[in-house]
């Protein structure tokens, strides 16, 4: 895949993912603005579906409330999924320019420990925060939300000891926008250091 255009998808990543969680909240309020304390808010009602052949679906607007509320912390870990595929496709990518003689893997992919290590361009602490984040997107992706020894063990490595257990809901443990908008920026600067480190690089065009 084209470097500039992986970079281009993850500098505007952020502005899709705010995008639907915006969406999805304005029209919460609007739901409980217009329905919740009348006598329509229990009762099941024909909404707006425009991509659909009817062009409505019943919803009663208390469930379709708690529906899309539900929606809220699956976007976060969604996006974090979505930025760490586009992350990883950029390592491997850059990696045939910046270090062309790093170890691969069997399925011919850098691992993001072995980038670092030839391309110093994190300090240790960052490149722990990213391990962090990798492992909350695996035991979102591997283990139905639920963190493991190795997100535990992640975790202690950078912030030092935290009151959970194996088994645990990932997304209890980070239930707002906060923690992704920080792992999405470290990713993002990451991302736009390891372009200019290209262009320095013999002035390589991308």
């Amino acid at each position: 895949m084209d470097i500039l255009l992986v970079l281009d998808k993850i500098n505007k990543s952020e502005n899709v993912w705010k995008a639907q969680y915006m969406a999805i909240w304005n029209y919460i309020f609007y739901l409980r603005k217009e329905y919740e304390n009348t006598s329509l808010w229990k009762e099941k009602i024909p909404f707006g579906l425009p991509a659909s052949r009817k062009g409505n679906y019943p919803f009663i607007p208390g469930e379709l409330v708690d529906i899309l509320g539900s929606i809220d912390s699956e976007l976060q870990f969604v996006h974090l999924v979505n930025l760490f595929s586009l992350f990883g496709t950029l390592l491997n990518e850059s990696s045939k320019i910046l270090c062309p003689n790093v170890e691969k893997n069997k399925h011919k992919n850098v691992s993001m420990e072995k980038f670092f290590d030839n391309v110093k361009i994190l300090s240790p602490g960052q490149i722990k925060e990213l391990k962090l984040a990798r492992e909350a997107r695996n035991c979102y992706i591997h283990n139905k939300n639920k963190i493991d020894t190795k997100w535990i063990n992640s975790y202690t490595e950078v912030r030092g000891k935290i009151l959970v257990k194996e088994g645990d809901d990932i997304k209890d443990i980070f239930p707002n926008l906060y923690q992704i908008e920080d792992w999405h920026q470290l990713i993002r600067n990451t991302s736009n250091e390891i372009e200019k480190q290209i262009k320095n690089l013999t002035n390589h065009q991308i």
